[in-house]
């Protein structure tokens, strides 16, 4: 874009509109001390830099939550930028030395105020510290009208200096905590206990999420369900990792809530020990309620009947993957696959076992060994055999 001035030279002009873009990026592709300078060019880029940098803070000491929170108690206005925060503190000598102020108790509450005051927040991540009694440390933001995403996730070994003995994360959740996220929408925790108590009657919007992933939540109390007590009719994506079977994950209840909504499941339990209290349950007679289910990724055990039912059932499903079971026959899912169920499936991944146990097994015929590929490739279905992730 070509413009000439009062003497006649030619000069390039960059569209106002563009800077943003540039700005961001640049942030995708380089450092924040790359995009710092960028807010010295003129102050048409101040804005824009200023929002990229403090658009997503990550506090994971406390020497950084010092300096955001000094940093906003001298310029409030950079306050407005904030949409989404990363806090994850852990107790540690600072880098900056043993008479730095964020090692004061006193003068470190007093300079989180900030933080805690902030207004615009759609996202916020907690971890080291502040995931322990995270409950605590949610309420300290005094609006999360306009959160939309939590997560809090604990640390695999957190060794506590001041009791002198590991702690684990936790969260508690009760009414108070979830009337006071009326448009939670994705709720993400990881590696803690969970303690939900019963909850009677929301006098305020309850959170209808969107999104529900719980990775190794140990549930020390009260049913899972109760997170959002008859709320679940947006659910759509739910994610349950365990370690360890438990009846407290009352699956059974949100799924049946969520049957006309539910579009993504993944449900993996990583456990050795065979010696289980319960044993677990895939839910198979409710989960084919769920037909709008287009991914469906399992790590439980089911049985043939239960699979041929979810296949007449699952008529939108596209992805289906399933670890570690061995309750079902290649030569079973080569016969699913012939005869039409899941009929919109387009990727298939089954247990890793199947496939090295056909190219062990020499005095399986071709035939046989090789039904199932047959029966994907006659339909166009994409099939692997795979571990399940880590």
């Amino acid at each position: 874009m070509g413009l000439k001035d009062s003497g006649g030279l030619a000069r390039s002009v960059l569209l106002d509109d563009l800077i943003p873009l540039v700005v961001e990026h640049v942030a995708l592709t380089c450092s924040p001390k790359t995009v710092a300078p960028l807010a010295l060019v003129s102050s048409v880029w101040l804005n824009p830099t200023r929002r990229v940098l403090y658009g997503n803070p990550r506090l994971h000491s406390y020497h950084s939550s010092y300096l955001l929170s000094r940093t906003l108690g001298d310029n409030p206005k950079l306050a407005s930028y904030i949409r989404a925060l990363e806090l994850s503190p852990v107790t540690r000598l600072c880098e900056s030395g043993r008479n730095c102020d964020c090692r004061n108790v006193s003068a470190m509450a007093l300079s989180l105020a900030p933080i805690f005051r902030l207004e615009n927040l759609q996202e916020i991540a907690l971890g080291g510290d502040c995931a322990i009694r995270a409950e605590y440390y949610i309420r300290g933001f005094a609006k999360l009208k306009s959160l939309e995403r939590l997560r809090v996730e604990g640390m695999q070994w957190y060794w506590s200096f001041e009791i002198n003995r590991p702690v684990m994360a936790s969260l508690r959740w009760t009414e108070g905590l979830a009337a006071k996220l009326p448009n939670l929408k994705t709720l993400e925790l990881v590696n803690l206990d969970l303690n939900v108590a019963v909850l009677r009657a929301f006098k305020n919007r309850p959170p209808h999420l969107v999104n529900l992933i719980m990775d190794r939540v140990r549930i020390t109390s009260g049913p899972l369900s109760h997170l959002a007590k008859d709320s679940w009719n947006n659910l759509k994506h739910l994610t349950v990792i365990l370690t360890e079977f438990s009846d407290d994950y009352d699956l059974r209840s949100i799924l049946r809530d969520a049957r006309h909504s539910l579009e993504t499941m993944k449900y993996f339990i990583k456990s050795n020990d065979t010696r289980q209290r319960s044993r677990p349950d895939i839910y198979g007679s409710v989960l084919a309620e769920c037909t709008q289910l287009r991914d469906l990724q399992l790590s439980v055990p089911f049985d043939t009947p239960t699979m041929i039912l979810l296949g007449e059932r699952l008529k939108n499903l596209e992805v289906l993957k399933v670890y570690g079971n061995y309750d079902i026959q290649t030569e079973d899912w080569a016969s699913a696959i012939a005869e039409g169920l899941f009929p919109r499936l387009k990727e298939m991944q089954l247990p890793i076992g199947h496939e090295l146990r056909r190219l062990a097994d020499w005095q399986w015929s071709s035939l046989r060994a090789s039904a199932i590929r047959v029966a994907c490739t006659t339909r166009n279905i994409d099939l692997q055999f795979g571990y399940l992730p880590s």
